[in-house]
């Protein structure tokens, strides 16, 4: 692909060689006999070399999700060619096919996600849209389902230390979703999509364009030229299923609209856009299937609007100096009841991010600053105890980057970015954010990368563990809970292996260690009925592995593969244990065969996932648990293969998930005595619901 890019470059170098080259002795040719007639004669010769035609380059892409060697950082980047092989109805269920994250559920009630890397709680993922921070505050539990899968571009996956220019709240890595731009999309695009569930989705997408004449003197007018886009996203689903007789939904029911308008602008000396967001999102589980006196209900509703966008001046002289603003605000509100908990909050979020760029000396050495506010105002309120509190965030941040190049090549040798976030915040006052990334390629397809940094986010206990709301247990908050903190250190290679006939197998070992400065335990086990949140007193940490290799055995066959082994231990009650819920082990092995004339998709999908600690049990009954308790939940495979077929403005696809359907039988302990003080909805290790069928359809005008 490389030699293809130069291949192409040097053809069009060459094309406009050839056609500088006619002009110039065109024009000569002109000039000459233009002056040598002047005097003679009106006649005007003019001669004209010929252009020649050069063949046309064909580039081929089949890699869908990339980890590059040339980019600094240890991102993975997941494309709409791998989004296309899973239903991807939301962020939460668009890693399905690459391992590049995990995804589970907090409970078996709320319908609760996480996204997490490094094999750690998902609150240690730091969520971005557009390289703005999203997702976090009362959004956090449901965030990545707020995210339709059709309006994302594509995922930007960065595992450990990560930039500092967009916060300090990702410990183990960031997410970025990258959202359909308005000048990149169709006019009109519909997706529909329906499952063997009866949950019913559908996407429609409106995109304008046009250019106008601003204002400006006869030798500065400049157009200007404004995209714009509404994307509308519906989401229905009312079955009421309940398969392992419990009396408790396996599914949440569920009611979704999302609505974003975007806005963009640019002329030659700025770009802008402005976007503006509307959700609702109504959702219900419990004991609804059945006339049961004073049942066991859960009611969940988020409300929120908010708008976010860009500034940037581009009419500097030299294309190396940048000056930029990222700013939104948002309003959120959450009505949850949850068995006999109320959870009731609203958050009102003012951001603003500035960033310059320039370079030192030479564009070796490139340096970014900038500061940030950030105010988030929370009335929250658990039960009758109040939970609410403000905080005023203000950072600075510099981060310098310097490359060495290869003469000749467009890779650097040595990569290097050294980052200082400092900050202060009225509640948990200031702290420091320093990172380092290097990365040193031994050529264009082998590269080692080491980085070491630290990470800081400020907790919402309930917030942050919403799902443990769906027990009877008693909450209690220790009164000096302090920020959570991490320093995470990694280690990577990356190497390609040229297999002959275009072939190439590429191979990435990584190994990741965090140590926790402070961790925010959810206790569970140190005392019957109470959950206690207070700060780490001992050890937390995590030792990570990951393992991946991706091949294109043939032009229309790939196949990749990723093992990831984790120990992650935390001190709970004074006793170092193993982290609730988290596999020791997993597994991902991927196909994917597209026809020649690229009208046929097929893809498959098999992911093992190890054994997990579950909560001790030691004082609960054994007649309130359905399994057989040993400690762990039992190891187990689950099975997607999805097949689309392409037209030329129109998609069909379908599939099925959880093919050898697995499920976890009654998740619920104590399910038949809800208003029992051992009722217990959080140990949940696997799908609560097996197979599944689900066929779509996309268009475009």
């Amino acid at each position: 692909n490389a030699t293809s890019s130069q291949n192409a470059t040097s053809s069009q170098n060459a094309t406009s060689s050839q056609n500088a080259t006619s002009s110039q002795n065109a024009t000569s040719s002109q000039n000459a006999t233009s002056s040598q007639n002047q005097q003679d004669s009106e006649t005007l010769h003019a001669t004209s070399l010929p252009n020649q035609q050069l063949n046309t380059v064909t580039v081929f892409a089949s890699q869908a999700h990339t980890t590059s060697t040339l980019s600094p950082l240890n991102t993975i980047k997941i494309g709409k060619n791998e989004l296309r092989k899973a239903p991807c109805c939301n962020l939460s269920e668009s890693f399905e096919t690459t391992g590049a994250a995990d995804v589970s559920y907090t409970d078996a009630l709320t319908g609760a996600k996480e996204i997490q890397l490094l094999g750690l709680r998902g609150t240690y993922t730091q969520l971005l849209t557009e390289n703005r921070s999203d997702g976090y505050g009362l959004a956090a539990p449901f965030a990545a389902e707020f995210i339709p899968g059709t309006w994302i571009e594509s995922i930007e996956v960065n595992k450990g230390v990560s930039s500092v220019r967009n916060g300090s709240s990702a410990l183990t890595g960031q997410v970025n979703t990258e959202l359909v731009k308005p000048e990149n999309s169709s006019p009109l695009f519909v997706n529909v999509y329906t499952e063997s569930t009866q949950r019913v989705e559908a996407n429609v997408q409106i995109a304008l364009s046009h250019e106008s004449l601003a204002l400006g003197t006869q030798r500065d007018i400049s157009k200007l030229k404004v995209h714009s886009s509404l994307l509308l996203h519906g989401s229905l689903f009312e079955n009421k299923i309940d398969k392992d007789y419990d009396a408790f939904l396996d599914i949440p029911l569920k009611k979704e609209f999302n609505a974003l308008y975007r806005l963009f602008l640019e002329n030659n000396k700025w770009a802008g856009q402005i976007n503006l967001q509307a959700l609702t999102d109504a959702r219900q589980n419990g004991q609804l299937l059945y006339n049961i006196p004073n049942a066991y209900l859960v009611n969940i509703n988020n409300n929120r609007v908010s708008a976010f966008g860009k500034l940037a001046y581009t009419g500097f002289e030299k294309p190396y100096n940048g000056l930029g603003l990222q700013f939104s605000t948002t309003y959120h509100n959450l009505d949850a009841a949850i068995g006999k908990n109320n959870l009731q909050g609203t958050q009102r979020s003012v951001y603003a991010n500035v960033i310059q760029t320039t370079i030192i000396g030479t564009t070796d050495n490139k340096l970014a600053f900038g500061g940030s506010f950030q105010s988030d105002d929370y009335g929250l309120f658990l039960n009758k105890t109040n939970l609410s509190r403000q905080d005023n965030t203000l950072g600075v941040f510099s981060e310098y980057t310097y490359t060495q190049p290869i003469l000749g090549e467009d890779w650097n040798r040595i990569t290097l970015i050294a980052g200082l976030r400092l900050e202060n915040t009225n509640n948990f006052g200031f702290y420091y954010v320093p990172r380092l990334n290097i990365k040193y390629n031994f050529n264009e397809g082998d590269a080692i990368r080491a980085s070491i940094g630290r990470g800081v986010r400020l907790p919402l206990p309930v917030i942050d563990n919403i799902g443990l709301l769906t027990t009877n247990r008693e909450v209690s908050i220790a009164p000096d809970i302090r920020a959570e903190s991490a320093v995470t250190a990694s280690v990577s290679y990356q190497k390609a292996i040229n297999l002959g006939d275009k072939k190439e197998l590429k191979l990435n070992a990584e190994y990741f260690y965090t140590t926790f400065q402070n961790q925010i335990i959810a206790d569970i086990e140190s005392q019957t009925g109470k959950t206690l949140f207070y700060n780490l007193n001992g050890e937390a940490f995590s030792h990570t592995i990951n393992l991946t290799a991706s091949v294109d055995l043939t032009r229309n066959f790939s196949a990749h593969a990723v093992y990831k082994f984790t120990n992650a231990q935390t001190t709970i009650g004074g006793v170092q244990e193993e982290a609730l819920l988290t596999p020791k082990q997993r597994g991902l092995i991927g196909l994917d065969f597209k026809t020649t004339d690229k009208k046929w998709l097929f893809s498959t999908t098999l992911q093992y996932i190890g054994a997990q600690r579950l909560a001790n049990r030691a004082n609960v009954p054994e007649f309130y648990f359905y399994d057989t308790y040993t400690g762990y939940s039992p190891q187990y495979f689950l099975l997607n293969a999805s097949v689309n077929k392409f037209f030329k403005k129109f998609e069909l696809y379908g599939g099925v998930e959880n093919l050898t359907d697995y499920v976890q039988h009654h998740p619920i302990i104590a399910f038949a005595d809800p208003t029992s003080p051992y009722f217990d909805a959080t140990q949940v290790y696997a799908p609560m619901y097996g197979r599944r069928f689900y066929l779509g359809f996309r268009w475009k005008l």
